[in-house]
């Protein structure tokens, strides 16, 4: 690789660079053993979308954040800051020969713009097939919005966006990451992921999605990538004066680095082909809710039309904490109760990845009580395992004399019986039915 005739650089745009160089290596490379960790615990002989996204969102952390919000949330950037001046200034002693590093700093753009396209096209990908905000379930549309958590809100809201909102922010994101691959259209790739990201990242600390450190530290490197151009833009868009083009640019003399950058755009784009196909099949798998199918035709609203504690009727009340006013069958196997009272708020955020239990659903939401279960059609028996409150149980004996009618019989946690009689109502919902249809509200 041959190097140009270059300019010589100023004292501190030397100190920059050196500073941006080790703080960026270290933020990009994997450095972190947790990393090789997943790598080598990756079942690659039947690999899920979920081993190939995490493979894409490498961020080192070599400290555990005091807290996820705040300033403390960024403490690993500071730790890597202060390893890139020290290690500045070491640098600077040892080096009084160089006049200008325009050969490290093509390098180091390189390996950003690769490190950038593929986190982002790994986030296009999930929301070209509606998997990272999926649209909401029916206990969702069942969930007054005081009950939910910020990000829930953002991420349902998302999800209903007409239009193919959300596809199209994913194909966006898909287009702006392969034009990183090209250094011709980099610039262009990293202006299209700044407009994008600085939403995402004002979204994240609004919203509380938790993703606020990945979303910034993208959105830094898109920005470090932009400051290269930025000044011959600024000539030419706001000044319109005449621009010389960059000063430097590399000239590849060497056959196999030229095959080596033709393999690596080459693994690049098979990779996203095979994490596309991977991620696709997460459709069929329901991700994020649970993938095993609920009990047959319950899917549904129903009303709580009779309650009974000990052979002892409890009316309908706005009150009583105890009473079951509503339930949702998902499609799924999970019901969602509504009570006069807060279920217990699962605090965590939205994550792509491994989940026992598919928590998305009851995540965020302080309105129902959520339950996954377990139904015996033979003996007609159904098992609830609360999810909001782990280790809640409840054991019933179900029967459907018709085919809006299931009355389940049990007993309670304090050992009460119950006799509950659910009665379907066929409700309509504006989000299903359309803004340009007639409808009647009941």
């Amino acid at each position: 690789m041959k190097t140009p005739q270059t300019q010589t650089w100023t004292k501190y745009k030397k100190i920059i660079f050196r500073v941006s160089l080790i703080y960026f290596l270290i933020q990009a490379l994997p450095l972190d053993w947790k990393y090789f960790r997943t790598v080598f615990s990756t079942n690659w002989l039947a690999p899920h979308f979920q081993d190939l996204f995490r493979l894409t969102t490498y961020m080192p952390s070599f400290i555990s954040p005091v807290s996820l919000w705040g300033i403390e949330s960024f403490i690993n950037w500071f730790v890597i800051l202060a390893i890139a001046l020290i290690g500045s200034f070491i640098w600077g002693l040892a080096d009084k020969k160089n006049k200008e590093y325009d050969k490290l700093y093509y390098w180091l753009r390189v390996l950003l713009r690769y490190r950038l396209a593929i986190a982002i096209i790994g986030y296009g990908v999930l929301k070209l097939f509606k998997l990272q905000l999926p649209e909401p379930a029916l206990s969702d549309l069942q969930t007054s919005y005081g009950d939910y958590l910020p990000w829930k809100i953002y991420s349902l809201s998302t999800g209903i966006g007409s239009a193919f909102y959300e596809q199209s922010i994913g194909l966006v994101e898909i287009v702006a990451g392969l034009l990183l691959l090209f250094r011709k259209t980099a610039t262009i790739g990293a202006s299209i992921i700044i407009f994008v990201l600085t939403n995402v990242v004002i979204a994240n600390f609004a919203y509380e999605i938790g993703e606020h450190v990945y979303s910034a530290y993208l959105l830094s490197i898109a920005l470090f990538l932009l400051a290269y151009d930025l000044p011959r833009l600024y000539n030419v868009l706001v000044k319109r004066k005449f621009t010389k083009a960059a000063s430097f640019k590399p000239v590849i003399t060497e056959s196999w680095l030229r095959n080596f950058r033709i393999i690596l755009k080459s693994s690049v784009v098979l990779f996203f082909i095979f994490y596309g196909f991977k991620t696709y099949a997460g459709l069929a798998d329901h991700w994020p809710f649970p993938k095993t199918a609920g009990l047959k035709d319950s899917y549904g609203f129903y009303n709580v039309s009779e309650y009974k504690v000990n052979n002892h009727e409890i009316p309908y009340s706005l009150t009583d904490s105890a009473r079951w006013n509503n339930v949702v069958f998902e499609k799924w196997n999970t019901i969602s109760i509504k009570k006069n009272c807060l279920a217990n708020i699962d605090f965590s955020s939205p994550v792509v990845d491994y989940e026992a239990d598919r928590n998305y659903e009851s995540a965020g939401n302080a309105g129902r009580h959520f339950y996954t279960y377990q139904a015996d059609t033979i003996s007609n028996r159904i098992e609830l395992f609360g999810k909001n409150t782990k280790g809640g149980k409840l054991d019933f004996h179900y029967s459907r004399p018709d085919n809006i009618t299931i009355i389940l019989s049990g007993k309670n946690v304090a050992n009460d019986s119950l006799r509950i009689v659910l009665t379907k109502v066929d409700k309509k919902y504006l989000l299903n039915e359309g803004r340009r249809k007639p409808i009647k509200i009941n």
